[in-house]
């Protein structure tokens, strides 16, 4: 049975608070589900759903961690790029 994760992402005027990536089938779920789990950090959130048979993703997802709070250091620490710098802005 195919699963759905969510990559969610949050932010605030300050910038990046962090993104985790969690198990739900909706959206509005998957930020129930950090926000009982304690890695909610506020802000907005933007969300992306993926597949549990998305092997890329699947492989990206188990090596940051499913059910954690990821922090904006440690994405760039690990080559993600923030959209500021993706899109060459300041």
């Amino acid at each position: 049975m195919t699963q759905t994760f969510w990559w969610l992402s949050f932010a605030d005027e300050t910038g990046n608070l962090g993104i985790t990536i969690v198990q739900a089938e909706e959206f509005v779920d998957a930020v129930g589900v950090a926000h009982v789990l304690g890695i909610n950090p506020g802000g907005e959130v933007r969300g992306h759903s993926f597949p549990s048979d998305n092997a890329a993703f699947m492989k990206e997802a188990m090596a940051l961690g499913i059910g954690r709070l990821i922090s904006r250091d440690e994405m760039i620490r690990r080559g993600y790029k923030t959209v500021r710098d993706a899109c060459g802005e300041s």
